[in-house]
């Protein structure tokens, strides 16, 4: 072990001579490769500052070459007046080959031969090169939608969802509807203006394929961009809007919270920014309507806070639900929901005003529309609404009522002018129908909509459902969640089976 020391130690200390490496430099690399690697990365770092760095950097290469081929031309072939003459008599051959036979003379000519083609690469080559990079980076960057509009009046969609599309369908194929919103509101043209993560060609593409003869460039707008960001919604000039459509992010598996946190954000920032706009430049009765899904309907309340316009709130996974229920109850009932919850054919849901109404019995309403079924009446309720549907013959309308009315038309679910009097019409009987007392409803699969699917069952106390509930999903977990619910489930008959059904 000493000797091995020693030996290392006078290794060390040992004299430099002849025979002693020069260093080389840091790495190991020698000094000509350094100063080429340095050129090499200062060219990369002009070239990527863009077009108009590549232009700079090539019209440098030509005055260059213009003025070392001049100056040698000049030398090489004498008759030119002064050196700038000389220069550009170069530039000339640099730039159009046309000059090329009117050089005379094996020195001249071999020059301006040796210029021209270098013209070619330089001038016209690299040019055109330039130019269509600058075009395609260009049409890139125009293709991800990163431009803001410039719109009034138009409908904005927050977010590429599940359920983006099918919005979507519905705006465009509404068309009565939407005009006499835009109508209200002093606009003529629809827009649509959806923000989404990444807008390119791509998306266009399965949008337009996914409406088909529905779809109109014109009239749907694609923006790159997230809605919890200010610059990204002001690509989609939110603050001028008609109305805000926030459709619910696509929920896990597990929980239904990222989406409603989601939600929650992106209405603190709209919120935040049209509490900082100047004073009148959107005043507070021009405010975008926004209507925004919610998966828990405890945050409606955090919702309201946080928007000073006027909203709308829909009840995704709640509503989903009961509509789900509803048809285990009514079998056949999702043909009656497909007829009038979309324009795309029949009759639909129309909500009227009708303050000249004010007094009138529901009963005497009921039979004063020809083409239409009365449904019920909507009742303002502090900042919200209350609906109240089939309400018995003598209620009485007030002046600030809406009516809600199933008609094939705007026109049909207008409130009438003649109203019957009371003591000439019949009753109307409360309609006749049975139910099972005891349904079987077979559950595939568990997720976070489970529990809620539980509650809407558990709402009809005079009905008995045996529930069985199949998934891998352990059953220990599944009971947990719906203990943590707090569920009243106490007559279902609720029973799990965990084993893959598939």
């Amino acid at each position: 072990m000493g000797d091995a020391t020693r030996k290392v130690a006078s290794s060390s200390q040992a004299p430099s001579g002849a025979g002693t490496k020069t260093p080389m430099p840091l790495g190991g690399t020698p000094l000509f490769s350094r100063l080429k690697n340095l050129l090499l990365f200062r060219l990369e770092q002009t070239m990527a500052r863009g077009p108009a760095a590549r232009f700079a950097l090539m019209l440098m290469l030509v005055v260059l070459v213009a003025t070392v081929a001049g100056l040698l031309a000049r030398a090489l072939a004498p008759g030119f007046d002064s050196a700038a003459d000389a220069i550009w008599w170069a530039f000339l051959r640099l730039t159009d080959p046309g000059y090329l036979g009117d050089d005379h003379g094996v020195a001249k000519a071999t020059v301006a031969t040796v210029i021209t083609l270098l013209g070619y690469v330089l001038f016209t080559g690299a040019l055109i090169a330039i130019l269509v990079q600058w075009l395609g980076e260009t049409i890139d960057r125009l293709e991800q939608g990163l431009t803001p509009v410039a719109l009034d009046v138009h409908f904005v969609i927050l977010g590429w969802t599940s359920r983006t599309l099918t919005i979507l369908h519905e705006i465009l194929v509404s068309q009565g509807r939407v005009e006499r919103f835009l109508l209200q509101r002093g606009a003529r043209r629809l827009r649509v203006a959806l923000l989404a993560e990444r807008a390119d060609a791509s998306l266009g593409q399965h949008i337009k394929l996914g409406l088909g003869a529905d779809w109109n460039d014109r009239q749907v707008i694609l923006r790159s961009g997230t809605p919890l960001r200010l610059d990204d919604l002001a690509r989609v000039d939110f603050a001028h809007a008609g109305a805000i459509l926030i459709p619910a992010a696509d929920t896990t598996s597990n929980s239904a919270l990222d989406a409603d946190t989601r939600t929650v954000k992106t209405l603190m920032t709209i919120g935040a920014a049209l509490e900082e706009a100047p004073p009148g430049e959107v005043p507070p009765e021009e405010l975008p309507l926004v209507v925004a899904e919610l998966q828990d309907m405890r945050h409606a309340g955090t919702l309201r806070a946080l928007y000073p316009g006027p909203m709308e709130i829909v009840a995704g996974d709640e509503a989903i639900s009961r509509l789900m229920v509803q048809n285990v109850r009514h079998p056949g009932l999702s043909h009656v929901y497909g007829e009038f919850l979309s324009d795309a054919s029949g009759s639909q849901i129309y909500v009227r005003e009708g303050p000249q109404l004010a007094g009138v019995s529901f009963q005497q309403l009921a039979f004063a529309f020809p083409e239409a079924v009365l449904l019920g009446v909507v009742r303002p309720q502090g900042n919200d609404f209350k609906a109240l549907l089939n309400p018995p013959d003598d209620f009485r309308l007030e002046a600030k009522d809406r009516i809600a009315v199933l008609a094939p038309s705007y026109r049909d679910a207008a409130a009438p002018t003649m109203i019957g009097a009371a003591s000439d019409l019949p009753k109307r009987p409360a309609p006749e129908w049975e139910m099972l007392p005891r349904r079987r409803v077979l559950v595939l699969g568990w997720n976070h909509r489970v529990p809620i699917l539980l509650e809407e069952f558990a709402a009809y106390p005079n009905q008995t459902f045996a529930i069985d509930i199949v998934s891998k999903v352990s059953i220990a977990k599944r009971g947990k969640r719906i203990a943590a619910e707090a569920l009243a489930t106490d007559h279902l008959e609720i029973r799990q089976l965990e084993f893959d059904y598939t």
